[in-house]
């Protein structure tokens, strides 16, 4: 561990007009990922409850179908894979904003709830996107990135400092206008 991670005064960035402390990526975290994930994904029996109440008795043939399909995806229903978290964090607009959120909050958790977190940010890159283009608001992203990645053991040459995996230094592409 970095005497910054130890003493709290990691990479800093600023959102909502205050400069906040970004804290390191924790196994927590993965644990808190993947219960957003599962409710994303919803509940398959919920699936069942919505077809008797839509069949009624009139097809129990096919409700029978309909629950042994769910039985099914329930056994995959409770199980996240790590490739699952990471394409999450990578591919999708709200696993980037939970991943950014969850470094940032230990700075006021009352103040910074995802909800809260959700609406500044995307109006900030909202705003980044109007007024500098979206290349720069994808640049903006990708800093606050590399300080997750920095907080969380890697330098800004992405050398490792004591995490156990290293992660590459997000690239920012180059778009011409």
């Amino acid at each position: 561990m970095s005497l910054d991670s130890a003493v709290g005064s990691g990479p800093t960035i600023e959102i909502g007009g205050e400069t906040l402390t970004i804290t390191p990526r924790l196994v927590r975290h993965f644990g808190e990922m993947e219960a957003e994930i599962k409710k994303e994904r919803g509940n398959p029996f919920d699936c069942i409850r919505e077809a008797r109440e839509a069949l009624g008795d009139t097809d129990a043939g096919l409700l029978k179908e309909i629950v042994e399909n769910a039985f099914l995806e329930a056994r995959k229903w409770k199980y996240v894979s790590v490739e699952e978290i990471w394409e999450w964090m990578a591919q999708t607009w709200r696993g980037q904003r939970f991943v950014i959120w969850l470094t940032i909050r230990d700075n006021n958790r009352e103040k910074w709830t995802f909800n809260y977190f959700n609406e500044i940010f995307s109006d900030e890159y909202e705003d980044r996107v109007r007024n500098e283009g979206p290349v720069e608001a994808h640049k903006w992203i990708a800093n606050i990135e590399n300080a997750i990645q920095q907080a969380s053991g890697d330098d800004e040459l992405g050398n490792s400092n004591g995490s156990p995996k290293s992660t590459p230094k997000k690239e920012v592409p180059v778009v011409n206008q």
